[in-house]
């Protein structure tokens, strides 16, 4: 599975990454494909063949002469998330952004959804840290059920109480990253991403995360989730998160790329 993937992943960067005009979407991509551009928020899916015709052009003539990097795979069954950097020249030099893509494989093995987590507008110039910081995971191997389980405890208690969170799953020595912010932002350690989480969780109230998509390999998992809160002055909104973790054989985490994405107002129950 691993093998196949490697080699679906060189030929997607090929199909994003071309000025051809004819990309050859039908080679790795189902008839019925779903793509959604996150940020764009719900109901902009683009379908088929034509519509990922549509969707290359819009991503192409916002950053022309992009070129997609892919930095890691978690390859699961049957979603793969696809940790990536999308680079192109500017006037000043080259720019980047890094971005985090989950895959639905059909029974054919091509791709049937394909959801991407990044910005544009947050491009900055290339350096080595447009990919985040790769952290050394452990060597334990884990049933894919477990994962899952992993996932919604973190979040869970994530939405009862953030620094709770961090002192029940995180390392002391944990590099946690959001993506695309520049290593300014960088976090190191437990008490620093403790300080962190409780000013956000002061600033966000009454937090609920529903789980989405989760894949994990070895030491990694990945996942994306909707986190529905009010703000400090009342409004509420959803925000749309890709996250893929690096756990040590304490199952503790060491590496977290967060690609944390501009929030929705949330829907209004009718």
């Amino acid at each position: 599975m691993t093998r196949y993937v490697e080699h679906l992943a060189d030929a997607w960067c090929e199909c994003w990454s071309t000025d051809d005009d004819a990309p050859g979407f039908a080679r790795i991509y189902a008839r019925e494909v779903v793509w959604w551009d996150v940020a764009r928020g719900r109901g902009n899916e683009y379908k088929g063949h034509d519509g990922l015709t549509t969707a290359r052009e819009s991503v192409r003539a916002a950053a022309p002469r992009v070129r997609l990097y892919v930095e890691r795979l978690v390859a699961g069954d049957p979603w793969v998330a696809v940790e990536l950097v999308a680079v192109a020249p500017e006037a000043g030099g080259r720019v980047g952004v890094p971005g985090c893509a989950w895959w639905r494989l059909d029974d054919d093995g091509r791709i049937i959804r394909e959801h991407w987590y990044w910005e544009w507008a947050r491009r900055r110039p290339v350096d080595d840290s447009l990919a985040g910081h790769a952290a050394a995971g452990g060597r334990v191997d884990r049933e894919p059920r477990w994962y899952g389980q992993f996932v919604a405890e973190l979040l869970g208690t994530w939405d009862g109480d953030p620094p709770t969170m961090v002192d029940a799953f995180y390392a002391s020595d944990v590099v946690f990253d959001t993506m695309g912010a520049g290593p300014e932002l960088v976090i190191r350690g437990a008490d620093a991403l403790r300080a962190a989480e409780r000013r956000l969780g002061d600033q966000l109230v009454e937090r609920s995360s529903k789980v989405g998509e989760v894949v994990g390999l070895g030491p990694v998992v990945a996942f994306t989730h909707f986190t529905e809160a009010r703000t400090e002055g009342g409004e509420r909104r959803t925000t749309p998160v890709a996250r893929v973790l690096t756990l040590d054989d304490d199952e503790r985490v060491v590496g977290d790329h967060t690609y944390l994405l501009r929030a929705w107002p949330a829907r209004v129950a009718r």
